[in-house]
């Protein structure tokens, strides 16, 4: 290994660090999402860039408590280990980053995939819901 990656590594700490070497090493795109890019070693989630801070993460001025779930969810094909807080944490940044769209553009449709992680979490985000009467709308 580079003494470069090594010290772009060792900025980060151990619990982030893990999901980011594992996104560098995972060629063959097989265990984590490579949706999520590094641009210029940047991390960003749709149009939005995603810094780093300890553990936590910060994406267009919000701070998310950085749990192993949300790692999972952000940077894992198909998570498994997360709770209910980690995806609504998730969630949130997905429909802030509209990093479920095409393009991460709110205007464009959501991306398809069959993915348990996109089918469970993410499509649901799209689909038409219903309140009040006669009232519809798409998040």
């Amino acid at each position: 290994m580079e003494q470069s990656f090594i010290d772009f590594l060792e900025q980060y700490d151990k619990l982030p660090r893990k999901y980011i070497e594992g996104l560098i090493f995972d060629e063959q795109n097989k265990d984590y999402d490579h949706k999520y890019d590094i641009e210029n070693e940047k991390f960003f989630v749709g149009n939005s860039e995603m810094k780093i801070d300890g553990n936590d993460l910060v994406i267009q001025n919000k701070r998310y408590k950085g749990t192993p779930g949300l790692y999972e969810l952000l940077f894992k094909r198909n998570p498994r280990f997360y709770t209910t807080i980690d995806e609504k944490a998730f969630r949130s940044i997905i429909l802030k980053t509209n990093a479920h769209k095409r393009h991460s553009k709110r205007s464009d449709h959501i991306d398809g995939s069959t993915l348990k992680k996109y089918e469970e979490i993410i499509a649901p985000l799209g689909r038409t819901i219903y309140s009040g009467a006669g009232v519809s709308g798409n998040v």
